[in-house]
């Protein structure tokens, strides 16, 4: 079982610095804190594992890839950010994700956390339903 969120692909070009502190691209999408870090008491750094379920505009080589990012929990608002890893954007890029324009439909199953690996909710699959963009589409 999993987390399923649905989330538009968003650039923010971040700090050199940070990048090759946390080894992300500059591509991230949107999860609802109450979900994963606040449910979980994850940190900014958590690295999160799942799988591309679809995409929209419909990109069905990137179905089933599993990706890993990694978690920027943001002091304010209701939503953290996950950044790609560089190694799965690097297998993603040449897709044409293009940000602002992509929807994607990601399963997230489990956290590394300060040493320890948490499945998330590994009785039930729980949806994060805060966007309700394109359902239909994706």
């Amino acid at each position: 079982m999993a987390l399923i969120l649905t989330s538009p692909l968003y650039y923010e070009s971040l700090p050199e610095k940070t990048r090759k502190e946390y080894r992300v691209a500059s591509y991230y999408v949107e999860v609802s804190k109450k979900y994963l870090s606040d449910y979980y008491l994850l940190d900014t750094g958590s690295r999160i594992h799942g799988k591309i379920l679809k995409a929209h505009p419909r990109t069905s080589q990137i179905e089933d890839t599993e990706v890993e990012f990694i978690l920027f929990k943001q002091p304010l608002g209701s939503t953290d950010k996950l950044y790609f890893t560089e190694s799965s954007w690097c297998s993603l890029r040449n897709y044409g994700l293009i940000p602002d324009e992509t929807i994607l439909k990601i399963k997230l199953t489990k956290v590394k956390h300060n040493y320890e690996i948490i499945e998330l909710f590994p009785y039930r699959d729980v949806e994060d339903d805060r966007i309700k963009i394109a359902h239909e589409t994706i």
